[in-house]
């Protein structure tokens, strides 16, 4: 799952410079507008498709998150302290609460 959220991340990164790279239309009236729209259409169509992709791996690993969320809360009702520091681990840095040393000390910033 980490090598595939790797791929789609570099994918993103290069996928800014394309922009400028597409043929613009210069006004409505311009004779060959539509087949320029065409051949953009044409050439997007497979990293529209990797956009695609990622969007569903995104949901997916929400769905992973959620899940995985879920399971440590049923678990921590039996040893709050777990669930504190299981939390922290799983949580963002910026809403990471409690104190948990390990938690804390692994987590990169």
């Amino acid at each position: 799952m980490l090598e595939e959220g790797n791929t789609y991340a570099v994918m993103l990164y290069t996928w800014r410079s394309c922009s400028r790279a597409i043929p613009q239309v210069k006004c409505n009236e311009q004779a060959n507008r539509s087949e320029i729209y065409e051949k953009t259409v044409e050439v997007l169509e497979p990293e529209v498709q990797k956009l695609m992709d990622f969007m569903h791996f995104q949901v997916f690993c929400m769905v992973i998150n959620s899940l995985a969320f879920a399971r440590i809360q049923r678990f921590s009702l039996k040893n709050p302290a777990v669930f504190s520091c299981l939390t922290n681990a799983l949580a963002p840095p910026s809403i990471a609460l409690g104190s948990c040393s390990t938690a804390q000390t692994d987590r990169p910033v």
